[in-house]
């Protein structure tokens, strides 16, 4: 009898244990941290700069004499890129963005700025028939960035 009862032990715990497997997935609202700091540049404005840069282009695809190192990261106030095309759904790139960052890259290295403070800038085209020639001129303050200060985030500084 004892035989009997181990053997239907076994056979039950045999029967009542297997192979399960249990997925939960619960879906909570996501995490998102965010932690900000506010710096505002210390900048020292000093005497007025100025940068000069040209190219000429020839049948619309050439483009001879222009200037190999350009300031990356400026965005003019007026262009066609801005704009877009006069017809609202083709893009036109700014074909004088080039020799205007040209121009603040030669101004910049000149004068060792690290920035050129309220920036002015001269455009001339002359277009002949086959060629067009462009020249671009900066001139601003020199600004030097001495280092930064955190702003507070409740907005007091």
């Amino acid at each position: 009898m004892n035989k009997k009862i181990s053997t239907l032990a076994i056979i039950c715990v045999i029967a009542l244990s297997g192979c399960s497997t249990m997925n939960s997935k619960e879906f909570g609202s996501p995490m998102n941290l965010e932690t900000r700091a506010v710096h505002e540049p210390i900048i020292e404005v000093g005497e007025k700069i100025t940068g000069e840069s040209s190219f000429t282009n020839i049948l619309w695809i050439f483009d001879v004499g222009a200037d190999s190192e350009f300031a990356d990261g400026v965005v003019f106030g007026n262009s066609v890129a801005e704009k877009g095309s006069m017809l609202g759904f083709i893009p036109l790139a700014d074909s004088t963005s080039g020799v205007k960052n040209a121009a603040i890259y030669n101004a910049l290295q000149k004068s060792g700025a690290d920035v050129i403070i309220a920036p002015r800038y001269k455009l001339k085209t002359v277009n002949y028939v086959l060629f067009k020639t462009y020249t671009a001129t900066v001139e601003g303050y020199r600004g030097t960035i001495k280092g930064f200060k955190q702003i507070n985030l409740s907005g007091s500084k």
